[in-house]
């Protein structure tokens, strides 16, 4: 069963990806770098850099390496200017889906929004685990597929799996 584990206000988040085989996020935004634990949904540290970090991060190949606990580990980075690489489906069948809908009644018809959806895999049980009102970013599962994350503009919503 999945379960909500927070939804942490990040300003000015650009890009997010999982270190590989582990539950720890590299999240990028206009203040620094930060890493979070998604199991616990835990800052676990945090570089006050502005956008020095602009410099390290590999474009071409979307790459980008860590700090502290993930010192010396390229992370594949999905965000503001890159694909989504994060995965979407578990080997057990969940999966995420980004839904866009129009929400009444007017003058609200004219604005989309987009939900994100992780389903069972028997499709008979759909949590809705964020909204974008802030710029979409990205979303999926962490290689371990006990964590899964939506990142928006203004914060990343963490879900994990409970054993």
């Amino acid at each position: 069963m999945w379960k909500h584990k927070a939804t942490i206000a990040v300003g000015g988040l650009q890009y997010v990806g999982y270190a590989p085989h582990t539950d720890m996020l590299l999240v990028l935004s206009s203040n620094g770098e930060g890493i979070i634990n998604c199991l616990t949904g835990e800052k676990v540290d945090r570089l006050y850099n502005d956008e020095e970090w602009y410099g390290l991060f590999d474009e071409k190949e979307s790459l980008m390496l860590g700090f502290s606990m993930l010192d010396d580990i390229l992370i594949k980075m999905s965000g503001i200017d890159t694909s989504d690489f994060l995965p979407k489906r578990t080997k057990d069948g969940w999966t995420m889906v980004r839904s866009e809908k129009r929400p009444e009644p007017p003058p609200f018809e004219k604005i989309s929004v987009t939900d994100f959806l992780l389903i069972s895999p028997d499709g008979k049980k759909k949590y809705q685990i964020d909204n974008d009102f802030c710029g979409f970013r990205a979303f999926g599962f962490s290689d371990t597929e006990k964590s899964c994350v939506v990142a928006t503009g203004c914060d990343v919503a963490i879900w994990y799996k409970e054993a």
